[in-house]
Order: C-alpha cells, then sequence, then structure tokens
C-alpha cells in the first residue's frame, strides 16, 4: 500500500522514469541504423577502391 501511495502523490516521476525508459530504448534502434548507413558507405568505398584499382592497372600495364 505505501509504494501504490508513493506512486500517486509522485506521479511526476513516473513519467520521468518512462520517458528515460523510452529513450534508452532508441538507442540500440539508433546504432543500428548508423551501422548499417556505415556498412553501406564501406561498401560503396569499396566498389570505388576496386574500380580505381582497375584503372589503374589498364593504365599502367600494356
Amino acid at each position: 500500500m505505501q509504494d501504490l501511495r508513493e506512486v500517486l502523490t509522485h506521479s511526476e516521476s513516473i513519467a520521468q522514469a518512462l520517458q528515460y525508459a523510452q529513450a534508452r530504448c532508441l538507442i540500440p534502434q539508433q546504432l543500428q541504423v548508423r551501422r548499417e548507413h556505415l556498412r553501406k558507405a564501406r561498401a560503396r568505398l569499396e566498389h570505388q577502391r576496386e574500380r580505381f584499382t582497375n584503372v589503374y592497372l589498364a593504365n599502367v600495364l600494356p
């Protein structure tokens, strides 16, 4: 009964705790999105490097 009374009298702390919990849940999702963007950028750079290497070798080797 004491806990229920505290919840009812301090509802703002419950709202703050809920906001904090929701914000923490978003962090892993944001990291996952960021990781995917970095993975795609890395793949694009690798593809570019291969193209540049092929062009270089085509111009250097007879």
